[in-house]
């Protein structure tokens, strides 16, 4: 995550969040870094996904799924001194109420809650962060209870006003929910691959901007664009598809930023960061590619994440584990 001059970078293999200096863009350097077993943090291991509010980062930790403990959870972080951040509190899995934490997998905070999705368990947790000391259990629901049936391995969380937003790998679907009652939430629609919904096979990223979602299919290698104005009717408008329309570099398509009417698409298969003009949203136009090993580009492989600020775009790779800030004025 990207907050004015730092980035956040959580790093599943070190078990690490490093906090990174970005005031100078052509030269980033490390403020700090902590991970687990390192002092008070214990809860750290394959640390996945950060969100960072005010002056706390949250971070969602889990294992390949045959663990549990300590090692599902999220960790909250005062980050209000850059350079020695300081633990503030732990919810785990099968602990304090929380059942449903299994390979905790993205994280997002939008006022006083934090909403986790679980690869393993298939599940979203809304959790009560009013207190960061005190995080309590608010909700929890899961692929097979009552209405829920596309949660199968959720990927990402996006929340916008009274509605989440969750990619689920296996189901290759993004579920729609109501969350204006977050100890209560309501599934408002589910949109699935196949028929109308071409793009999202293996979803694996969901970004919303407006009456719009976003969202990557790995499988199908390929970006698909959802009207989602009537909440409980979302409707398929455009896709982007590697080999179509001169899209070459999106194989693998991991993961979407959008700002305006301009997307930017993570290929992890095609090591490839790929823009994208969305003006007319049924018929997205290529603008640019860039990809590992093309010319001064050396950290692209496996391409991850992606944040886009002002006139940069900031992206991780897992084959490199690198980090690439890239020029897009």
């Amino acid at each position: 995550m990207i907050v004015d001059d730092y980035a956040y970078i959580t790093s599943s293999w070190s078990s690490a969040l490093n906090i990174v200096d970005i005031s100078d863009r052509s030269n980033p350097t490390l403020e700090s870094v902590i991970y687990d077993g390192d002092g008070t943090f214990t809860t750290l291991h394959m640390a996945n996904d950060v969100f960072v509010d005010g002056d706390y980062a949250y971070i969602v930790s889990g294992t390949d799924g045959s663990n549990s403990g300590l090692d599902h959870a999220l960790t909250i972080v005062d980050i209000s001194d850059k350079s020695s951040p300081s633990l503030v509190s732990t919810v785990v899995d099968e602990s304090g109420g929380f059942t449903r934490l299994q390979g905790a997998n993205s994280v997002v905070v939008s006022g006083d809650y934090a909403f986790v999705t679980s690869f393993y368990d298939n599940a979203l947790t809304i959790i009560d962060v009013s207190d960061p000391v005190n995080p309590s259990l608010v909700s929890e629901i899961y692929d097979g209870d009552g209405e829920f049936s596309r949660l199968q391995r959720a990927t990402q969380v996006v929340v916008q006003g009274s509605y989440a937003y969750v990619s689920a790998l296996t189901d290759s679907a993004m579920t729609i929910i109501d969350i204006s009652d977050p100890s209560d939430p309501d599934l408002s629609a589910e949109a699935v691959f196949g028929g109308s919904f071409p793009g999202i096979g293996n979803a694996t990223d969901v970004f919303v901007l407006g009456n719009y979602a976003y969202v990557t299919g790995q499988s199908t290698s390929s970006m698909q664009i959802i009207d989602i104005s009537d909440k409980a009717n979302p409707s398929a408008v455009g896709i982007v598809q590697d080999n179509n329309n001169g899209f070459t570099r999106i194989g693998g398509a991991f993961s979407v930023a959008v700002v305006g009417d301009i997307a930017y698409i993570a290929g992890v298969n095609d090591n490839g960061f790929t823009i994208a003009d969305i003006s007319d949203r049924a018929n997205p136009a290529l603008l640019s590619e860039v990809y590992d090993g093309d010319g001064e580009f050396s950290y692209l492989n496996g391409a991850g994440h992606i944040m886009i600020q002002g006139n940069h775009a900031y992206t991780t790779s897992r084959n490199d584990s690198g980090f690439t800030v890239i020029g897009i004025d």
